[in-house]
């Protein structure tokens, strides 16, 4: 295991820069997802990081070690690519072996690790078999197995994981999960699918146009995004943003938005009250907005707006509405399944002023996170 550090690093393709800057320190053992969308950089970063790209500014460090300039087959590092990359005339063994057999291994170490990588990744009784005789999933544990043979400082997947079907993938998301926390690898993932980045990360790098985002947390991502872009990447359904002031109405400090008055807590109202009238970008998730009529009580930060359903969409035990206010504005939120909601429906809706985030509309970053 090992810790990485890149600093200051940027990476420039002909004239254009498509890395800037970046400074990322993962820690030994931890689990890092690179998310982000197409054309955003994360595996130019992982390739980068494995050797297979150089670095046009900064250094990479590795265990401590600068790395910046040490050549691929030597960084103690193993790497699946999104293609698995199997040779499609050797057997499940001789795949996994490959690297083993190069690095010219004993005998016995080569049985040693072959077996424990087969019982590891549920690869039994598999060993003869060639790629095009596998299924996605078995070809994913294929590719991990053949990597975890050559006991890396540092594992690097690409991916990995696209290629599967929905069932596929959630129970290779768990399989991946129990991999990490057997062997204690430092592990950098990249992906541009939200929930394998929540559900397997011990921390998420949001990259944007080469750019570090955010780095945190997969809960702190989503309580309190730092940038607008964090905001309306991480979460399904996006969040809700609407255009408007920090106001003050009848001694009630709050935003003035397309859909009302917002209410703020007593801790927002306090970190606002001295930005009374200035622009702002409000956001509220669609899971923080709840109908109205189905409670008696509310909270003093609650908003009650009234709202005319456009769209219904079933999500399975949820859905997921959209509807429009008397002026036009758009909010989505979401009811169970037991609620009985149809297009057309007007109805009153309760916005959680706990849950709101205020981010500056010019520089696009949260007003109140450091």
């Amino acid at each position: 295991m090992a810790e990485v550090v890149l600093k200051n690093v940027s990476k420039r393709f002909g004239g254009r820069r498509v890395i800037g800057e970046l400074d990322l320190e993962i820690k030994n053992g931890e689990f890092v997802t690179l998310l982000g969308p197409s054309g955003c950089g994360k595996t130019t970063v992982l390739r980068m990081i494995a050797g297979l790209v150089n670095v046009d500014d900064g250094d990479i460090y590795i265990g401590g070690k600068r790395a910046t300039d040490v050549p691929a087959q030597h960084r103690r590092i193993a790497m699946v690519f999104q293609s698995y990359a199997l040779f499609p005339h050797m057997t499940v063994c001789d795949n996994i072996r490959f690297g083993l057999k190069i690095a010219k291994v004993s005998r016995e170490a080569l049985r040693q690790k072959t077996g424990w990588a087969l019982a590891m990744l549920k690869l039994d009784g598999l060993e003869s078999r060639y790629p095009r005789e596998l299924s996605g999933g078995q070809r994913q544990r294929v590719a991990l197995a053949r990597a975890l043979v050559l006991d890396p400082e540092v594992l690097l997947l690409d991916e990995p994981l696209s290629n599967l079907d929905a069932t596929l993938r959630d129970t290779a998301m768990e399989e991946l999960k129990l991999i990490h926390r057997t062997v204690g690898k430092t592990i950098i993932y990249v992906s541009h699918n939200q929930v394998e980045a929540m559900t397997m990360s011990d921390r998420i790098a949001l990259l944007n146009a080469g750019r570090l985002e955010q780095y945190d947390t997969p809960r702190m991502v989503y309580d309190a995004p730092k940038t607008l872009f964090s905001a309306s990447f991480i979460g399904s359904p996006v969040m809700n943003i609407l255009y408007g002031k920090i106001a003050r109405e009848h001694d009630i400090t709050g935003a003035s938005t397309p859909l009302g008055f917002f209410t703020f807590d007593k801790d927002l109202a306090a970190k606002a009250l001295d930005k009374i009238g200035r622009d702002v970008a409000v956001g509220i998730r669609p899971q923080h907005i709840a109908r109205a009529d189905r409670h008696s009580t509310r909270r003093y930060s609650d908003a009650v707006i009234t709202v005319d359903v456009e769209l219904v969409q079933s999500l399975g035990d949820r859905s997921l509405i959209v509807a429009k206010a008397e002026n036009g504005a758009i909010v989505r939120f979401m009811v169970t399944r037991e609620d009985d909601i149809f297009a057309g429906q007007r109805m009153p809706v309760s916005i959680d002023g706990r849950k709101i985030q205020l981010f500056d509309p010019l520089r696009y970053t949260n007003m109140f996170l450091p």
